[in-house]
């Protein structure tokens, strides 16, 4: 299953891009490359008012700190159990169930971790939850009040995957 863009999107300004989006996206490109040796490049970036599932699997953070909100990190089955093969040393059959939600929380702490030493020093610095993973498609969900939800697509040689953040309005730089 490929990743869709929802139609109900709304561009990124610059500001929040290079505030928000670009530590985010490089944590993500870096926790790829050094824990399964894949380069990923973002596809596309957008706001969502309606948090369209992206994913049969997902590991989501809560964000505290000078702002609030939640990351989740959501990838088709394909690309989790491929990801999970390159990271579980020794997994070379199917992925049993709780392998794959615990590799997927693993990637999603480590790219919350190094989003962190990025944004320290920073008006957007931040502390951050032990992810919580599901599986199983979700159905699709108004953005949560109060916040507005960024989604980060990527795309890499194991499948395409996203974070989605959803920040409260007021941590964020005015919509465009």
């Amino acid at each position: 299953m490929a990743i869709t863009t929802p139609h109900q999107t709304t561009p990124v300004s610059p500001e929040v891009h290079a505030t928000v989006v670009d530590p985010f996206a490089n944590a993500a490109g870096v926790t790829l490359q050094e824990m399964a040796a894949t380069e990923a490049a973002v596809r596309t970036v957008y706001e969502e008012r309606v948090v369209e599932p992206l994913g049969e699997v997902s590991a989501t953070l809560s964000l505290t700190g000078n702002h609030t909100g939640s990351l989740s990190l959501e990838l088709p089955r394909s690309t989790a159990e491929t990801l999970a093969r390159r990271i579980l040393a020794g997994v070379h059959d199917d992925v049993n169930e709780e392998l794959l939600r615990d590799c997927v929380g693993e990637i999603a702490n480590v790219i919350a971790g190094q989003t962190k030493a990025l944004c320290a020093g920073t008006p957007y610095h931040f502390t951050f939850s032990t992810p919580i993973t599901a599986a199983g498609r979700q159905p699709p969900r108004p953005a949560p009040d109060g916040t507005r939800c960024i989604v980060i697509v990527f795309v890499c040689d194991a499948g395409e995957f996203a974070i989605r953040l959803c920040l409260d309005k007021k941590d964020l730089p005015a919509a465009s």
